[in-house]
């Protein structure tokens, strides 16, 4: 829950999330836990991006960044921002940064201190990079968005990464778009990509699953 206060060619090789996880498989990469348990699945067919789908690509390390910080931070929820490029097809995350969660009940709320959001922005700019997006967990929890996270999302045109904890370790991850389009103010579930090498929103293939808009059920 949450308050925010202010496929592939040789070169990649990227993966989807699914739900619910598929079976264990070997890695490609040598010294890679296999991801199946958080929801991934390997390509098997190149689907290019079609239909103003949005995407968010997050390289192999910076998404390990976000699984490790909300299985550490169980049975608390973690919180941070992404920092990155938006482009015609999506945004591509160049850093992950922690933050604080300053929320009074952290095991079933998170709030960053717009304090930090301030000085988290700036420094973004002098790097070249925007805030694209947040991330946080929900401890023992489906990594849907609640009402609760779409009444207090405010950064429009932003991706919000959802981690699932089961008992401190990371059983899935999604990510949801909340468009800067129209009145209404409503998520929509956007492929999320996770890339063993830098890859540009417009390059990145992938076969898409359920992504669509969605409801949110009341889980505050």
């Amino acid at each position: 829950m949450s308050h925010i206060g202010m496929g592939c060619s040789n070169r990649h090789f990227c993966w989807t999330v699914h739900a619910p996880a598929v079976s264990h498989f070997e890695s490609p990469v040598r010294g890679t836990p296999p991801l199946a348990a958080c929801g991934f699945t390997r390509h098997t067919r190149t689907i290019v991006p079609v239909g103003g789908f949005a995407m968010i690509v997050l390289p192999e390390v910076h998404f390990r960044a976000v699984t490790e910080h909300a299985s550490s931070a169980y049975p608390e929820e973690c919180c941070g921002a992404l920092l990155g490029h938006r482009g015609d097809k999506g945004r591509t995350v160049a850093d992950v940064i922690r933050c604080r969660n300053v929320h009074d009940t952290p095991t079933t709320r998170y709030a960053i201190d717009p304090a930090e959001l301030v000085t988290l922005q700036r420094k973004a700019r002098e790097r070249g990079l925007e805030i694209v997006g947040f991330y946080h967990s929900h401890p023992d929890r489906p990594s849907y968005v609640s009402r609760t996270d779409l009444e207090e999302a405010h950064w429009l045109d932003c991706s919000y990464i959802i981690a699932s904890v089961e008992q401190g370790s990371v059983a899935q991850v999604r990510s949801f778009e909340l468009p800067a389009v129209g009145d209404e103010k409503q998520f929509t579930e956007e492929p999320l990509i996770v890339s063993y090498a830098e890859v540009k929103p417009a390059e990145a293939q992938f076969s898409f699953s359920h992504f669509g808009r969605i409801s949110t059920p009341d889980l505050s």
